[in-house]
């Protein structure tokens, strides 16, 4: 039987490389990893790109986007939903070179000013789009915001046609990550391996007084969980959590 294609499909940061690599090693070798299928979005990344692997990065998305996404064949997609404020920062810490323009930029910019940066600037850079409603909703036709999240468990699946989607939160317990996943593919002895953990990069010191020091003024709190992600996939309580969390410093 022939296996639906799986598309590990989401925004960075959110926890999905150990689900990526327990699905392979589970024997589900269609199962693909990808951030951004939205033509307008490949096209956009086109105009920056100045080597050929990235090229070819671009060229795999498009293929996969024609292929499968637009295809009248049954696919799945496994996507998540992270802390934004904590997402955010593992977005800005990876990536702190190519965001600033500046090389070994964690070692070149002294860490009080790049946490200035990050609250001022590139924040809200990296939350200005949400990616439910610029990736998953034209790629896929399904507009998770319509219906009310299973805050309760922790992930929801979405139906459109031959299209499934599992949506689960970063945060549950890896337990309910593989109840979800093995209903969903269909695979009852589904485990989780652990894969590219921040804890063992180079950077992990660092990054962990990054996250330990940082001040947020309470403008900034407001607006990140006053924002749609955050209302519609988080409860109250679960919001006063991370708003507290992120004050202990400030």
């Amino acid at each position: 039987m022939r296996q639906v294609p799986i598309l590990i499909f989401q925004m960075g940061k959110v926890g999905s490389s150990s689900i990526l690599t327990s699905l392979l090693e589970h024997g589900l070798p269609f199962t693909i990893h990808v951030h951004r299928l939205n033509p307008k979005n490949i096209d956009a990344r086109a105009e920056t790109v100045d080597n050929v692997l990235q090229a070819s990065h671009l060229d795999s998305e498009r293929w996969i986007y024609q292929n499968i996404t637009q295809s009248d064949k049954p696919v799945k997609y496994i996507t998540l939903v992270r802390d934004p404020l904590g997402r955010a920062m593992s977005h800005y810490f990876e990536n702190l070179s190519y965001i600033t323009g500046i090389e070994n930029a964690e070692t070149a910019i002294a860490l009080q000013e790049l946490q200035a940066m990050f609250v001022e600037k590139y924040l809200w850079e990296i939350i200005a789009k949400d990616w439910f409603d610029d990736e998953l909703k034209p790629v896929s036709g399904i507009n998770v915001y319509e219906t009310p999240f299973d805050t309760e468990t922790g992930y929801s699946i979405y139906q459109r046609d031959n299209t499934e989607v599992l949506l689960l939160k970063l945060e549950i317990s890896d337990e309910d990550k593989e109840k979800a996943i093995a209903d969903f593919v269909g695979e009852p002895d589904f485990k989780l391996k652990r894969a590219n953990d921040t804890s063992q990069k180079s950077y992990a010191e660092l990054y962990r007084v990054f996250r330990n020091t940082i001040v947020f003024p309470q403008r900034v709190l407001d607006k990140v969980y006053s924002m749609k992600m955050a209302q519609h996939f988080y409860t109250e309580e679960e919001i006063q959590y991370y708003m507290k969390k992120w004050q202990r410093s400030a």
